[in-house]
């Protein structure tokens, strides 16, 4: 079926984010809650994870992630 939001890609469930530690309390604003940490993490063929970082920032983040995989 068509993927959610229209991306390209299918969105992990929180089961998968606690694997790559990608889950857990976080505060916003002042206000702290339980769910996904914004994490990147790069994972080659062979499935060797080859880079994680957590609590990016969107902004930039885009290009730091490119100049790894490159």
């Amino acid at each position: 079926g068509p993927l959610p939001q229209g991306l390209p890609f299918r969105s992990l469930d929180h089961k998968v984010h606690q694997l790559y530690g990608a889950w857990g309390e976080k505060t916003s604003y002042g206000k702290t809650s339980i769910g996904a940490i914004r994490t990147t993490i790069v994972i080659d063929e062979a499935g060797k994870i080859l880079a994680w970082e957590g609590g990016v920032k969107a902004q930039g983040n885009a290009r730091k992630t490119l100049e790894v995989i490159k």
